[in-house]
């Protein structure tokens, strides 16, 4: 029997061959970059809303205790029910005359 003799690769199999593991690197290397910066842009959507909720917290903070200082004393509940029926009511004394003034357009 004779043996069959291995033919040699192509010089273009060889360097098709030699490309691969740089090509699979590369592939690799470029959803590692694409991974890295979409954990950046989420890390700092997520520092942007955290700052939105403390300055939220804040504010009710601020707000719970002029409550409590109201609530402390009937004193202050009706400074509160005065502040309510002004500002939200838009109500007003009986002998007090409230003028709007709109800017000319």
């Amino acid at each position: 029997m004779r043996r069959q003799q291995k033919r040699p690769h192509s010089v273009k199999y060889a360097k098709r061959e030699s490309l691969m593991p740089i090509f699979i690197l590369f592939l690799i290397s470029g959803y590692a970059v694409f991974l890295l910066v979409s954990t950046q842009l989420e890390i700092q959507e997520k520092r942007d809303e955290y700052e939105a909720l403390s300055a939220m917290l804040t504010e009710v903070r601020a707000a719970n205790e002029q409550l409590e200082r109201y609530l402390q004393s009937d004193e202050h509940i009706a400074e509160y029910m005065e502040s309510i029926a002004r500002g939200t009511l838009s109500y007003a004394h009986p002998r007090e005359r409230i003028y709007y003034i709109k800017p000319s357009s």
